[in-house]
């Protein structure tokens, strides 16, 4: 698995993804991201799109294997090093501008915080670390299930808000983004790898990329990835962020859309005689 990943939900038809019980998730090893699949695509395509960039997220070491950490990891912390792009929620004063945080956190806008971004924990220094991940063979059915659990809940069930016209990429709110963080936080911890974070100033490109990307479907373009200047609610932006993400119809939620990109080869070959084999 990656340790940089990218990818898009268009804002398409809501459809219901399937998930694998948890006695076979025991098993993962060989976990892999890959495009969305045909049989999740939509069969509408309204406006806009949601779109995410992580970034960093080193590989896991043998260490012990504590649940997903709660989302901020019990208050705000020092503002210092880095930037990071953490965004504003819709209508919401923003009170990041001019804030810095550290590595594996972001700033809250409600209250001009930093906080840890999912998967990361407080160092107790004031900066944030990822959780270990541990060793998959190490990871037990109960872990394995509250892990499951706590990532696909999600905060806000609807985190996309429309634009005013319908290439206007709209916003996503934190909580959407939180979300996602913390569903790839949980499919990466199944493997033994750590977290990785939101990458700065990369949601507005990916957003315009969602909004040419889902007005331009598979079967009306000849590649969505290089959508054509002509192609409705195309922008430079949109077009270079459909060349370096993943793309997923068929979702309004972005964590959703995950779901799409994983995939494990012992679900899909009869032969195998072992998950992940």
């Amino acid at each position: 698995m990656k340790t940089h990943a990218r990818w898009l939900a268009s804002a398409t038809a809501l459809l219901s993804v399937c998930a694998v019980g948890c006695g076979q998730m025991l098993g993962y090893d060989d976990v892999r991201f890959g495009e969305g699949q045909s049989e999740n695509l939509g069969t509408s395509y309204p406006t806009p799109a949601t779109s995410v960039t992580t970034t960093g997220g080193s590989d896991g070491g043998a260490l012990g294997v504590p649940p997903l950490p709660a989302i901020g990891d019990g208050g705000a912390l020092p503002r210092e090093l880095p930037p990071n792009d953490g965004g504003s929620e819709s209508g919401a004063l923003d009170r990041c501008n001019g804030v810095t945080c550290g590595a594996g956190a972001r700033c809250e806008a409600a209250t001009g915080q930093c906080v840890c971004s999912p998967g990361f924990v407080s160092s107790g220094s004031g900066t944030c670390q990822s959780a270990p991940p541990g060793d998959p063979a190490s990871h037990t059915e109960a872990q394995v299930c509250a892990s499951w659990n706590q990532g696909h809940a999600l905060t806000d069930p609807s985190p996309w808000t429309p634009g005013a016209t319908e290439c206007d990429p709209g916003t996503l709110s934190q909580k959407g983004i939180d979300d996602t963080l913390t569903r790839l936080a949980m499919f990466r911890y199944l493997v033994g790898l750590a977290p990785v974070v939101e990458a700065a100033g990369a949601r507005a490109t990916y957003m315009a990329c969602g909004a040419v990307t889902a007005w331009n479907p598979p079967g009306t373009a000849a590649n969505p990835h290089a959508p054509e200047p002509t192609a409705k609610c195309y922008s430079s932006a949109g077009a270079a962020g459909a060349g370096s993400a993943n793309i997923g119809w068929g979702q309004r939620v972005p964590a959703d859309a995950i779901d799409q990109f994983v995939e494990d080869p012992a679900t899909t070959q009869p032969s195998a005689t072992a998950a992940g084999s």
